[in-house]
């Protein structure tokens, strides 16, 4: 089970959202209040600053449930050795948050390894967003999509996917040719998740390693994969989901209306029944 620590302190809050639905219903005290996915409720903010539950919410009070265990452990984060600059941290002091955000340099700076929660998370995704960079600095980003699980998590530390012919512009390809960092963000809309990833990537074609190609594609999937992209992880962070707007697929869409729709046909055959006998 994945913790998601936001906070931690006397002053600061233990926030876990990655496991949320997982909880069982009457520990989320909320069993008939949605049909569709179930998302974390989020609310205020620390006295830091800092994004988190309300009290009162149902996340908040099954931190006191069995179902979990607190980490007290602090997390890497190598995400705060890549993004925090002079200029993000001048503009961290600037606007007040540079004393909270400080506490992620002072962490145990060990690798960020994709572990159970993350590997469900990436291989359950039908698209992400990818930035990249050119020559002159000027970024990139991209959508890329495929069927849940095209994202394939090849060890725990490396992610991979078969890149499908496009526009042919070839823009993130060139760019990787030049600079080989890339950002992804996945999002998970329904339940207002996402996870920010930090990589190097490289270009893998067909002639130079097919088994991995053949390991990346999905041969059910109509579209010309012309090569592979492989990311060596360096950074993740689950990121704040507020401000995340709820929206959901077709599929998933379907299975909440699903038992509606089944209620619905059952009553319709018992009034055409009744009118019958009638």
């Amino acid at each position: 089970m994945r913790r998601n620590i936001l906070t931690k302190g006397t002053d600061r809050y233990i926030y876990i959202f990655e496991s949320y639905r997982s909880v069982p219903p009457e520990v989320r005290g909320d069993p008939n209040s949605s049909p569709l996915p179930l998302a974390p409720p989020v609310g205020g903010k620390t006295q830091r600053g800092e994004c988190r539950p309300p009290h009162h919410s149902p996340v908040m009070q099954a931190l006191v449930s069995p179902h979990f265990t607190l980490m007290e452990g602090p997390m890497a984060r190598p995400f705060a050795e890549i993004t925090f600059t002079a200029p993000v941290k001048a503009a961290q002091e600037r606007y007040g948050s540079r004393r909270m955000n400080q506490r992620f340099e002072e962490m145990e700076g060990t690798p960020d390894l994709i572990g159970d929660a993350e590997q469900t998370f990436i291989e359950a995704r039908d698209g992400f967003y990818q930035a990249t960079a050119n020559s002159d600095g000027w970024p990139y980003v991209q959508f890329r999509g495929g069927r849940s699980g095209f994202l394939k998590v090849l060890d725990d530390h490396t992610i991979g996917y078969a890149d499908f012919r496009g526009n042919v512009q070839y823009i993130s390809v060139g760019n990787l040719a030049d600079n080989d960092r890339v950002a992804l963000i996945l999002m998970d809309y329904a339940n207002q998740r996402r996870l920010k990833i930090w990589g190097r990537a490289r270009l893998v074609h067909e002639e130079e390693n097919p088994v991995l190609l053949k390991q990346l594609q999905d041969p059910t999937y109509r579209a010309k994969v012309e090569r592979a992209v492989v990311i060596t992880i360096e950074a993740m962070d689950w990121n704040c989901p507020q401000h995340i707007t709820p929206r959901y697929t077709e599929a998933e869409v379907q299975a909440a209306v699903k038992p509606l729709q089944d209620r619905i046909k059952e009553l319709e055959a018992l009034v055409e029944s009744n009118a019958k006998e009638t």
